[in-house]
C-alpha cells in the first residue's frame, strides 16, 4: 500500500486552501476564509462615522431595521482586539452599493486609513452606486477638521443633482429610513438584475417580491398606500 499522504503543514485546511489569519479554521470568522475564498459574495456597504455617539446609535439602529427585511448589509462591527481597518477594506472591496449616512462630518479626512474619507474615495474610483441619508443642514456635507478636503471629496460623490433622502431635523424612525432605502434598493434591481443576489439575501426570483412586501409603512394589500406616498414626499430630495 503506497504511504499515507502527510499532514497538511500549518495554517491550511485539510483541502490544503491556506489560512488567512493562521490563527484557527473557523468556517464562520470572516478573517479565517480560505486565501482560494476570499473573492467574496457581493454586499450592500454601509458607510458612516462610527464616533460612539448619538448618530452612529442612529446608524445602527437603521442598519438593524435593513437586515430585518432581508438586505445583504455589511456595517463593520469591530469587537475588542479585531482590526477594523481589515474589516473596512473587506467591506469596501466587495460593495455592490453603497449607502452613505451622511452627518456634517461625514467624508472628513482623519489620520484612520479607513475614515469616511477613505470610503468616499472608494465609492469614486469604482463608481460604485450610492444611496445618500440627509442627516446633516449642509449638502454636500461640510466636515470642518480637515482643510476642506472632505467637504471636496463630498462634492465629487454627491453631486448636485443626485437624489438623497432627507432626514435632517425631522424625528429619527429608522424602520421609516429602512423602508425608503429597501425600495431604492429594489428599484436598483429591477434596472441591473445581476446585482440582486448582492442586494438581497434570499434567493431566486422571489427574492425581490419578498423584499418589497416587507416595505409597507401601514397595512397591506395592493394599492395606494397614503402614509408611504407621504414618507416619500418628505424625504425623497
Amino acid at each position: 500500500l503506497p504511504p499515507p499522504p502527510p499532514p497538511p503543514p500549518p495554517n491550511t485546511f485539510q483541502n490544503g486552501n491556506t489560512l488567512v489569519c493562521g490563527k484557527d479554521d473557523s468556517p464562520t470568522c470572516l478573517s479565517c476564509k480560505p486565501a482560494t475564498s476570499m473573492s467574496l459574495s457581493k454586499h450592500v456597504m454601509f458607510s458612516a462615522r462610527f464616533l460612539k455617539d448619538a448618530n452612529e446609535t442612529k446608524a445602527r439602529a437603521l442598519a438593524s431595521a435593513l437586515k430585518e427585511k432581508g438586505i445583504n448589509l455589511y456595517i463593520v462591527e469591530a469587537d475588542v482586539g479585531d482590526d477594523f481597518g481589515q474589516l473596512t477594506a473587506t467591506g469596501l472591496n466587495n460593495m455592490a452599493v453603497m449607502i452613505s449616512f451622511a452627518t456634517w462630518n461625514y467624508g472628513e479626512k482623519t489620520t484612520s486609513p479607513s475614515c469616511s474619507y477613505v470610503e468616499v474615495q472608494r465609492c469614486l474610483e469604482r463608481n460604485t452606486p450610492v444611496i445618500a441619508i440627509k442627516m446633516c443642514p449642509d449638502w454636500p456635507p461640510r466636515p470642518t477638521g480637515d482643510n476642506g478636503e472632505g467637504a471636496d471629496m463630498n462634492g465629487m460623490l454627491f453631486t448636485a443633482g443626485q437624489v438623497y433622502l432627507d432626514w435632517y431635523n425631522k424625528p429619527w424612525d429608522a424602520h421609516a429610513c429602512a423602508t425608503q432605502v429597501a425600495e431604492k434598493l429594489h428599484n436598483m434591481a429591477q434596472k441591473n438584475p445581476s446585482i440582486s443576489k448582492d442586494i438581497f439575501l434570499a434567493a431566486g426570483s422571489g427574492a425581490l417580491e419578498g423584499a418589497m412586501g416587507s416595505l409597507q409603512l401601514g397595512g397591506g394589500g395592493g394599492g395606494s398606500n397614503p402614509q408611504r406616498q407621504q414618507a416619500e414626499a418628505e424625504a425623497v430630495r
